[in-house]
This record gives C-alpha cells, sequence and structure tokens, in this order.
C-alpha cells in the first residue's frame, strides 16, 4: 500500500500506479559488473550518456557527451579508471532516441553485456528521487535551460495587461502539508458558483500527501494550475501566486480554511463591479476546535443597519487581521509592488494594512465567505523566531500609523503587544532573550503618545474594532507621563521586585554600620572615664584599704573551690616565687 510518488523523494509518475511486484530475469556478466549507460534525453533528443561502474566498492558516475568526450559534472564521483567507448554506442543512443520521442524529460537505462547484447533497463523521469545534488551546482542550472517550458513567463510590464486578465477571480491558495482539509478547501473554491476562477495553489515543499491532492485536482479541472517549490514559507508562496495571476480580483485561501457560501465568490465579485471598488468584505465564521461553526463579529452590525451592503471608509475601521476575508482589485496590488514580507510569522497584516489604506473606500456585502479553521497554538507555545517576527511586524505597524495618523490602528497596534501577545512575549524575555527585549524596546519606542491619549480618553472611537480585537476595554498603561507597552512594564517590575529584598539588606547594613559607629564611640568615651577614674586619688587610696579584705575574700573562694590544704600550697608557691 505504500505510494512510491514520495517514498524515497518526489516521483509523482508514481501517484495513480497501483504497487505491484515485477519478477524479471537475472542478469550477469563475466567479471561480475555490469555495465550501465543511462541517456538523458531532453525535448525528444538525446543530450548525454552516463555511465556507472564499481558498485560494488563504491559507485562511480562519468557523464560523456554523443561523441564519448568526457563532461565534469555528476552527482556521484567519476571513476579515476579509463573507460572505453563501447563498440555500439550509436545503436544505444538510436534506441533511446526512439524512446524519448514525446517527452519532455526522460532518461533511459541500457545494460551492455561482455559479448555486446543490448538489455532494456528502465526509463525515469526523475533521477535520484528528484534530489540530485550537481557538482559543480552551475550543471543544475544547465540542465534546466534544456527542459522545454510550455509558455513563456510574462513580464512584469505584461501582467497588467488586459489580454492577460483571464478570470474575474483568481483564488491564490499557499499549501504546506495539509492533506487532512485540503480536499475540502479545493471543493470549497470549485465548487463557487462564479465559475469564471482560477485557483493558484503553491505548494510548499509538502512532505504528506498534499502534492497528490493536488496533482490529481489539476488533472481534473483545469481552472486549478499547481506550482511546487521548496520550502521557503507562506510569504513567497503568495507572492509567486500573485505573479502567477490573472484574474481582475485576487483574493487569499489558507489550505486548512474553507469558503462557507457556495456563491461568496460571485457576490463579492458583483458588488465590487458594481459599485466600482477595489476591494471588497465578505463576513467571517470560525470552525472550532470541536466542529461548531461559530460567526466572527466583524462588519455584522454594520450589515444588519445595511443588509444589501455598505460602502465605507477605511479610516473609520483600520483593521489589521482577517486578510482572507476580501478580494483586491489585482491591477491595484501590481501597480504599487504590494507583496507580503518574507517574514515566519504575521505576513499578512502589513500586505492587508497597505492595500486597505491605498484602497481608501471598500463595500462590505453580508455573505458568509470565509471558514477560518482554529487549529493553530496560542501564542505561548509559538517558537523564538514567531514570537520575534510578530513583534517585529507589529513595530512595523506602529510606525505605519503612525506616520499615516491612523490612531485606531495605532492603538490596536499596541494593544496587540500589550494583551494578545503578552504572555509570549514577556515569558521568552524572563529566559534571557536579549533579542526579545531590544525588539519590545524599540517598538515601545514605536509609540505615540498622543495618539494612545487621544484613543484612551475618548476622542477616537474604536467601536468598529470590534471582531478583530477582544479587549477593547482594556488600556496601555502610563508610567512617569510616557504609555509603556504591557510587556515591557510587567519586566520593570519584576526587576523592582527582585531589588526590593537587596535594597532591604543594604539599607540595614546601612543601619547596623551606624550603630556600630556610635557605640565605638561610647566604649572610647567609657575608656576615657575608666583611666581618669584609676589615676585619681580617691581610686588610689580605696584600692590600699581595700587591700587586706581582697585578699582574705580571695583565699576564702580559693579554699571552697580547691579546698583548704591546696589554697595554702598554692599561697605559699606564689610567695615564694616572689
Amino acid at each position: 500500500n505504500t505510494n512510491f510518488a514520495f517514498k524515497n523523494g518526489f516521483e509523482l509518475q508514481y501517484l495513480h500506479i497501483k504497487p505491484r511486484i515485477i519478477a524479471e530475469e537475472y542478469m550477469e556478466n563475466d567479471g561480475g559488473d555490469l555495465y550501465d549507460y543511462k541517456f538523458w534525453c531532453f525535448d525528444n533528443k538525446v543530450h548525454f550518456v552516463m555511465f556507472l561502474s564499481e558498485r560494488q566498492s563504491g559507485l562511480k558516475m562519468n557523464f560523456f557527451d554523443l561523441n564519448w568526450n568526457p563532461l565534469s559534472f555528476g552527482y556521484y564521483p567519476p571513476s579515476s579508471k579509463p573507460i572505453p567507448k563501447p563498440d555500439n554506442l550509436d545503436e544505444m543512443i538510436s534506441i533511446s532516441q526512439k524512446l524519448c520521442e514525446g517527452f519532455s524529460h526522460v532518461r533511459v537505462d541500457l545494460y551492455r553485456l561482455n559479448d555486446g547484447t543490448i538489455k532494456f533497463g528502465e526509463m525515469t523521469f526523475t533521477s535520484a528521487s528528484g534530489q540530485c545534488k550537481w557538482n559543480p551546482p552551475e550543471a543544475d542550472l544547465m540542465l534546466g535551460k534544456l527542459f522545454p517550458l510550455p509558455q513563456k513567463r510574462l513580464a512584469a510590464d505584461e501582467c497588467l495587461d488586459e489580454d492577460n486578465e483571464q478570470f474575474k477571480v483568481s483564488v491564490i491558495l499557499p499549501v504546506y502539508n495539509d492533506e487532512l482539509y485540503l480536499k475540502e478547501c479545493l471543493d470549497s473554491v470549485l465548487n463557487q458558483t462564479l465559475k469564471d476562477i482560477e485557483v493558484i495553489c503553491i505548494d510548499d515543499g509538502s512532505i504528506d500527501y498534499s502534492p497528490a491532492i493536488l496533482a490529481d485536482y489539476e488533472a481534473k479541472d483545469s481552472r486549478v494550475k499547481v506550482f511546487w517549490q521548496e520550502n521557503c514559507g507562506a510569504s513567497v508562496a503568495r507572492n509567486r501566486g500573485l505573479r502567477q495571476a490573472r484574474g481582475e480580483f485576487v483574493t487569499f485561501l489558507d489550505a486548512d480554511d474553507y469558503y462557507y457560501s457556495a456563491d461568496a465568490l460571485e457576490q463579492l465579485y458583483t458588488a465590487a463591479k458594481k459599485h466600482k471598488v477595489k476591494v471588497c468584505a465578505g463576513l467571517r465564521l470560525y470552525h472550532n476546535r470541536n466542529g461548531v461553526i461559530s460567526k466572527n463579529p466583524l462588519y455584522r452590525k454594520v450589515c444588519e443597519r445595511y443588509p444589501e451592503g455598505v460602502l465605507v471608509n477605511y479610516e473609520d475601521f483600520q483593521h489589521d487581521y482577517h486578510y482572507h476575508s476580501y478580494i483586491y482589485e489585482r491591477r491595484m496590488i501590481i501597480e504599487n509592488n504590494l507583496e507580503f514580507p518574507n517574514v515566519l510569522k504575521f505576513q499578512d497584516p502589513p500586505f492587508f494594512i497597505r492595500a486597505m489604506y491605498l484602497a481608501k473606500q471598500y463595500y462590505i456585502f453580508p455573505v458568509e465567505m470565509y471558514c477560518y479553521r482554529i487549529v493553530s497554538k496560542p501564542p505561548v507555545h509559538w517558537k523564538e523566531s514567531h514570537i520575534l517576527a510578530v513583534l517585529d511586524g507589529l513595530k512595523n505597524s506602529l510606525l505605519f500609523s503612525r506616520e499615516h495618523r491612523l490612531f485606531m490602528l495605532h492603538w490596536l497596534s499596541a494593544m496587540r503587544i500589550s494583551y494578545e501577545y503578552n504572555d509570549a512575549i514577556y515569558n521568552l524575555i524572563k529566559q534571557g532573550n536579549q533579542k526579545a527585549l531590544t525588539a519590545l524596546i524599540a517598538a515601545n519606542a514605536a509609540l505615540d503618545n498622543n495618539i494612545i491619549k487621544s484613543v484612551q480618553e475618548g476622542k477616537v472611537n474604536i467601536t468598529n474594532l470590534v471582531g478583530v480585537f477582544d479587549h477593547l476595554d482594556k488600556k496601555i498603561q502610563m508610567v512617569e507621563n510616557t504609555y509603556m507597552l504591557e510587556p515591557l512594564l510587567r519586566y520593570m517590575n519584576e526587576l523592582q521586585n527582585e531589588l526590593k529584598p537587596v535594597q532591604h539588606q543594604q539599607v540595614k547594613i546601612a543601619q547596623l554600620e551606624a550603630e556600630l559607629i556610635k557605640n565605638r564611640a561610647k566604649i572610647q568615651s567609657l575608656k576615657s572615664e575608666i583611666d581618669s577614674l584609676q589615676k585619681s586619688i580617691s581610686y588610689r587610696t580605696g584600692r590600699i584599704l581595700t587591700w587586706f579584705p581582697r585578699k582574705v575574700r580571695n583565699f576564702i573562694c580559693g579554699a571552697r573551690k580547691y579546698g583548704m590544704i591546696h589554697t595554702i600550697k598554692l599561697y605559699l608557691q606564689r610567695k615564694k616565687a616572689k
């Protein structure tokens, strides 16, 4: 049951072939080593011969042209032994030429036995499972140029040619390991009542069955166009999709999400054309983890007041999320060189903000368009690189909104750092991550105090942010006449709390040192008093008068402690010593 299309590499020719066991006649040659000739063919023509040898001791690979002149490239080490030209090379080239007809690329493998007999090995379209690492690397490009391309790629200045607007809407779909939801996603697009669409799928190096699913849909529906690339991220995939798109409008869909209403694209396209806008928005839903579908409140109150839809200004909403729920005029995007930034996370808000700022106006139509599947982990479980990317993206949103005086967007970006990503950023800084602390300080420096103050004093209406942010009742805190982002404020308070025991100990030490100095002065004063007393006539007279009583007292004490006889002996020894 193994699908060998992805077993060892990327060999789509096996995608729909049922795995079988084939028994072949055993083939051997004198000396044990088979002479293996592999003919590389491009565009119905044989170009090179690859000769393999020394399989038992360590595979060696040598390339030759059709006149048996050695070539200096390959993906295994070449043999240093002389390799004679086979006497029936022309016959093998002729066989390969016939077999390669009708293929843009194929490798024809033949064996030559000692007696000159030619045996067929195989025909393959993916040498080394499609994973050759050529030496030198330039050989990869050289061979790639031999592939006949079905059509030339349009130059940038041709992208806006009206003759190239072949569809009403282009749906751009980046795919990476989405086999679980991909069919539902594609079906929701292809079943739209608007048939004049194209679905541009960019597989971003998937290693699951997503490429097989894409290939299957592409074969069944000509509107599906699949492009393959190494894993470069969703931004690169979307940008590539924009370059390939030929729709009058474009929209973006993630492979784990789907369109809820079958007429969503038709309704948005019709509204956009009727009201002559560059952007048109639909409604959004959530597919929760328990399978329940819930409604995002974004635009719903507006649509209750305007059931036929309404034309609005971006200045009155200033959203940064949910870019999937819109269709965009492709001409506007191309003319203004709008692209998704090549970052690991938070790629879509920068694109969306700039597109909406350029459009200025857009139309909201009450159709249940986009269903967002909740599958991702909360930010506190993200990788360091993802958290840093979000923080940098929000800093850029702060700078953009400050420059263009977008008060709601500026406040919203600050609030996302302070509450939506607060714990994730704070935990990273608590772990000693200096990059996170530096990025947070840079984001705080991007704050505009006057803008934040205006919003928080109620001078700006933020009710239209319902549906894009869940903490509209919270505020940015001010410290010493400067607004401070919440994770930075938490970190500073934490530092102060950690310093309190140290400060307390420092105060205590200072008190003890003061007390010690004070006691030293007292001791010195007492010493002076005692010295003066000892030098006085009264003290000397008293010592003389009490001499005999003191001796008697000492004798009695000694007798009590050591006995009378011992005390007398001790007294006599001392007197004798004197």
